[in-house]
């Protein structure tokens, strides 16, 4: 069952927050923060945006820009220094300027070297189609390409290549990903929870990675260990599953910046009450 839209539901949702302190706030960058672009690099985050995610970090417990891109490429697309930053799906975190890498990673990282030299050598030669390496994970690009079919073609060709060299794939919005097995955003959310004793996680993100970590959240949350809040950001292009896993829905980026400037408001009247 779809998740329910935000705007209707801020009432509903108040009454499941638990002490500010303890809430961590989790979110993707691409299609979240910012809007998806035609390339990686056009990506921009509003000044507007970024003020609201200093204000929930200074409101909440903590603020985790959680994202595919490497660490410190994040940071950059967000502007704000402060944050935790867990890059390519959480085999890097960046804090305080400083970036750690998941180690015993190096034979994962030669079979993607592997993997990008045989998809150079198969991709059609089109320039609405690119691979984006990140070190740890490739993503392959192809929002532009030319021919529609060739879309389904890449995707087969992914998953072949990725099964070979024992990585995973992971198709999204107009890009699939290759990457090593043993980590995504659920379970690098679900450390940085436990790391930090948060009881509770809210959770904000517009694509299929995004649904790795509702999945984790939830069933965290079914066990006990926290509670969990998982909003999705949608529109046409939006996975089934996305919405399937989520508890409230949002239809836009300003969408997503009013709902953290009510967050905010919301942690400020509960500190003047007491």
């Amino acid at each position: 069952m779809a998740g329910q839209l935000l705007s209707r539901n801020f009432t509903e949702l108040s009454k499941k927050l638990v002490d500010v302190n303890d809430i961590g706030i989790f979110t993707d960058a691409d299609g979240t923060l910012s809007e998806i672009e035609e390339h990686p690099d056009l990506s921009t985050v509003a000044p507007e945006m970024t003020r609201a995610l200093t204000k929930l970090n200074q409101a909440y417990g903590m603020v985790v820009v959680v994202s595919g891109r490497r660490a410190q490429e994040v940071q950059n697309l967000v502007g704000e220094d402060d944050l935790l930053y867990l890059g390519n799906h959480g085999f890097e975190r960046r804090k305080n300027n400083k970036t750690i890498k998941s180690s015993g990673l190096e034979d994962a990282g030669r079979r993607i070297a592997f993997v990008k030299s045989e998809l150079e050598s198969h991709l059609p030669a089109d320039p609405g189609i690119f691979i984006e390496d990140k070190d740890l994970v490739l993503a392959v690009h192809y929002r532009n390409a030319r021919n529609p079919q060739t879309k389904e073609e890449i995707k087969l060709l992914a998953a072949r290549v990725a099964g070979e060299n024992d990585l995973v794939f992971q198709n999204g919005r107009e890009v699939t990903e290759i990457r090593p097995k043993g980590v995504d955003k659920g379970q690098a959310v679900l450390e940085v929870v436990r790391e930090n004793g948060l009881a509770q996680a809210i959770y904000i993100g517009d694509d299929t990675t995004d649904v790795d970590a509702f999945r984790a959240l939830k069933h965290a949350s079914k066990t006990g260990e926290m509670s969990s809040i998982c909003v999705a950001v949608v529109n046409e292009e939006s996975p089934a599953a996305l919405k399937e896993n989520a508890d409230y829905l949002v239809e836009s980026i300003e969408e997503v910046k009013s709902f953290f400037l009510w967050l905010v408001e919301l942690a400020r009247e509960r500190r003047d009450s007491v």
